[in-house]
């Protein structure tokens, strides 16, 4: 009777809890989709898609999350499902380029799209289409 007891209590519980993931994730597709609604449709140049966060070599963090991200002429923007929002001005983006392997993470049969910032800190993200980033982000770069 107590194994009974304790199966339905583990059971509503972790029902309760992806039912609160699943209503978060939600909400931040929503609040990607309404701030991209506000932009200029000329100035976004990649529309928000998931994308992994991988962590970055200090500043923002080695937390690997996953969350929303899209490029716009002055900005990338990641907006992870739990945490804060990263906003690069691509202004202090200095080089985009594709890896591996980032901080000692491996996925096999994807790249790692390594942006470098201007004060030497290196950001990785798994995207979509990371061919696509890199030459878009490359092309972006003030001359």
């Amino acid at each position: 009777m107590n194994q009974v007891y304790l199966f339905s209590t583990i059971c509503a519980f972790s029902a309760l809890l992806l039912l609160f993931l699943l209503q978060r994730i939600t909400n931040k597709r929503h609040l990607v989709s309404a701030e991209v609604a506000l932009l200029d449709p000329l100035d976004l140049l990649i529309h928000p898609q998931p994308a992994n966060y991988c962590g970055a070599s200090s500043h923002y963090g080695r937390i690997k999350c996953n969350g929303q991200i899209y490029l716009t002429r002055k900005r990338l923007v990641f907006h992870p499902y739990f945490g804060s929002t990263i906003a690069l001005e691509l202004s202090a983006i200095i080089s985009a380029e594709l890896r591996k392997s980032f901080l000692g993470g491996l996925r096999l049969g994807s790249q790692v799209l390594v942006l470098t910032l201007a004060n030497g800190i290196e950001i990785g993200f798994y995207c979509r289409d990371p061919e696509l980033w890199s030459q878009t982000l490359r092309e972006s770069f003030p001359t």
